[in-house]
């Protein structure tokens, strides 16, 4: 039965992404160096390309930091046509 699951999660993951049914993928809050934080999201030019990448870029950020009681300080950003790679810092 593992063998099986396995195989079958990945396989449904890969079809919905074919379909369009995923919007957006990120890597998640990572720290970065001198003490920065970084979230790189990518999403397709259907479903918003880089402008919805930076929505949910800015929105990831700010519930980051919110549960430290801080709020975000964009240090960089960088786009491309489906993509947002933002650094940046939770402060007071």
């Amino acid at each position: 039965m593992r063998m099986a699951k396995a195989v079958w999660v990945p396989g449904l993951l890969a079809a919905a992404v074919s379909a369009g049914c995923i919007t957006a993928t990120n890597s998640g809050v990572v720290p970065a160096a001198n003490g920065e934080l970084f979230i790189a999201v990518r999403t397709p030019g259907d479903k918003g390309g880089w402008e919805e990448s930076l929505r949910v870029a800015r929105q990831e950020a700010t519930q980051f930091c919110a549960k430290e009681g801080k709020q975000p300080k964009v240090t960089n950003q960088e786009a491309g046509p489906y993509e947002v790679d933002l650094t940046f810092r939770c402060e007071p």
